[in-house]
């Protein structure tokens, strides 16, 4: 066995001590596992809300024949916006594989440390654009649909819709933002400070 598989094989027995702690002290690696494990749960409910969006806006595309090209491309736009929400979310998901629980090693560390970050760029960045997407669909829609109503009902019901998408952000942002502090940066923190004594031994 050459010298490098030696010190790579060392360092991953090393970090596995590291993660595992000892004592009343958490277990790093545990930590991340039932982490991991809570945000997929979390991820399953997301996924069948966006699914059944997407199947509902299909339905009005595929089986009832009063959009316009207008309404459609809003149809359109907003199950664009549910696919590449799913799929966003979905990239955030750090991988674990047997050797990983068994010999986690500084590449299972820094991508862990590159889910976390994706996950806070899809909170700040992605899952705000996605929603601007799914409210000019929407106005696409109502524009053709609701022009035969009068002014204050248009504004009741375009109110409703942006209340409503505005609100279930704030809610589920602030809850993300609390988790961030309370559990996500102390995490990051600590794989940070393990990647930077392993790379100094």
């Amino acid at each position: 066995m050459e010298m490098d598989e030696i010190k790579n094989l060392w360092k991953k027995q090393t970090a596995r001590g590291r993660l595992s702690g000892s004592g009343s002290n958490p277990k790093i690696l545990d930590v991340i596992y039932f982490m991991e494990k809570k945000t997929r749960k979390k991820y399953i409910i997301a996924s069948a809300a966006l699914c059944i969006d997407f199947l509902f806006f299909a339905f009005f595309i595929f089986y009832l024949d009063f959009f316009t090209k207008l309404s459609l491309a809003g149809a359109i736009l907003i199950m664009t916006a549910i696919i590449m929400g799913m799929v966003s979310i979905w990239s955030t998901c750090i991988p674990f594989r047997k050797t990983d629980l068994i010999t986690p090693g500084i590449d299972f560390l820094k991508s862990v440390l590159d889910k976390l970050d994706r996950r806070k760029f899809l909170r700040i960045y992605l899952i705000p654009a996605y929603l601007v997407m799914i409210a000019f669909g929407l106005s696409m829609i109502f524009s053709e649909h609701l022009s035969m109503i009068s002014s204050f009902w248009k504004a009741v019901i375009y109110s409703a819709s942006y209340i409503y998408i505005i609100v279930i952000y704030i809610v589920t942002a602030r809850k993300e933002v609390r988790n961030e502090k309370i559990e996500i940066e102390p995490l990051r923190k600590k794989i940070k400070e393990l990647i930077m004594q392993m790379d100094s031994e």
